[in-house]
């Protein structure tokens, strides 16, 4: 039993010449298949650079690679891409050249001219790792939405796709149930945050009075209003006396920091028990003002504010970056992480488009893999600008004729690092 259990892990070493020649032949299989269509066994859906390391795992299966060479694909894969979204599949291209070039030449050999960022050229370049059926429908909605925009793919039951445009930030909660109006639109009006119910008339009496006697509109968004509250604000609605628009978050996990982004966007403080401010000390006068705002029972929207935008920038990289630890750290699920954290994208995003498509689990995870990929590879370019790839790599035939200038530079430097350790070292021990 003793001998069984010592033999369940074990060591494999490798020397330098199979290595090399291990990582030659995966090479260029690796390279040939950016010429063509590329499928996982037994499935009629393709697969492209835009699905990230499953890219790498479909040739790995489909060519039989030792795990120990897919690992290094998918290591140079994983570096690439906590560096810059979109960059791994492009930087293993670079790596693959390393071992089949005959020639090796530094990138700073070639004439690297770097073209001004334009859409005509990312979107070229895309068109060239997309599949045809998909590009066209892709490229409209970033055209719609913008690179910086929000898109999210979602299920319908509907056997018709459907896109849903909006403008400025739309949070998905409404007004209070009990309020009397089922719609309102104001062209600017204060906004009043409170994390917490309002219980009384008496916390927000001042507010009430002030408003009525300067004829001021005013949200109030609270985590609850009791009956007195919201008696009162629907009596002074049917006499006209008193411009109030209850907006209520409920308890639900997707709306744990929704209070906050929208201090984010309206550019101020959210009343808590840290702010040090009482409800009933407030003045409605020194509060911000939003405009275009809509109101519904179950969507709240106002226009972004110039003044908040670098601070909702800073907001949604925060949150990207939890999706990104949500999917590798926390094991999050994607319904989870929808809840959570991508409707909360959706309202900071000034420009925000919501994809409602049929199909199964398996085609909207396609679809999302896709969207995804195209808006932080469009992105690069608009950063960096594109650069022509036969300037800088010799094995380019069968990759875009236009590739993001940081994603090359990225690429070469990653690829070489990882070419020139290998080449150095005396063979590889692979731990079964």
């Amino acid at each position: 039993m003793e001998n069984q259990e010592k033999n369940q892990f074990y060591t494999d070493f490798i020397t330098k010449q199979e290595f090399l020649n291990l990582l030659r032949s995966a090479s260029a299989q690796y390279i040939e298949s950016f010429s063509g269509r590329v499928n996982t066994k037994n499935d009629v859906m393709p697969v492209t650079m835009s699905d990230g390391f499953v890219y790498i795992d479909c040739i790995a299966s489909n060519n039989k690679w030792p795990d120990i060479i897919r690992k290094i694909f998918l290591q140079c894969w994983s570096q690439a891409e906590n560096r810059i979204n979109s960059s791994g599949v492009i930087a293993t291209y670079f790596l693959a050249t390393k071992f089949v070039e005959k020639e090796k030449k530094s990138i700073n050999e070639f004439s690297r001219n770097i073209i001004p960022a334009t859409k005509s050229a990312g979107f070229k370049s895309l068109s060239q790792i997309l599949e045809s059926e998909i590009f066209d429908f892709i490229k409209n909605v970033i055209e719609l939405a913008g690179i910086n925009g929000s898109i999210s793919v979602r299920k319908t039951a509907s056997a018709l796709p459907a896109i849903e445009l909006s403008a400025g930030h739309n949070f998905q909660t409404g007004m209070c149930n009990q309020f009397i109006s089922d719609k309102e639109t104001r062209d600017e009006t204060k906004i009043i945050l409170f994390d917490g119910i309002i219980e009384s008339i008496g916390e927000v009496d001042s507010i009430f009075t002030l408003c009525n006697e300067k004829k001021i509109s005013c949200i109030i968004v609270a985590r609850g209003f009791a009956n007195d509250v919201i008696s009162t604000i629907n009596k002074n609605y049917l006499r006209k006396t008193l411009d109030i628009i209850p907006i209520k978050i409920d308890d639900k996990i997707e709306h744990i920091n929704l209070i906050n982004d929208m201090g984010i966007c309206s550019n101020f403080n959210v009343i808590n028990a840290e702010s040090g401010v009482r409800l009933s000390n407030v003045n409605i006068e020194d509060q911000p003002t939003i405009t275009n705002v809509v109101a519904t029972k179950t969507r709240f929207s106002f226009s972004s504010k110039p003044e908040a935008k670098l601070n909702v920038s800073k907001r949604i990289e925060k949150i990207k970056d939890r999706i990104e630890h949500a999917h590798w750290d926390e094991e999050m699920s994607a319904e989870d992480i929808q809840k959570v954290f991508v409707s909360r994208l959706d309202s900071l995003s000034t420009n925000s488009i919501i994809l409602w498509t049929p199909g199964d689990d398996r085609q909207q995870s396609f679809i999302k893999n896709r969207f995804l990929f195209s808006l932080n590879y469009m992105a690069a370019f608009a950063n960096s600008g594109a650069i022509k790839t036969n300037k800088v790599i010799l094995t380019c035939d069968n990759l875009p004729e236009f590739l993001p200038a940081n994603i090359v530079d990225l690429s070469e430097s990653l690829s070489k690092k990882i070419y020139s350790a290998i080449s150095n070292s005396g063979g590889c021990v692979a731990i079964q």
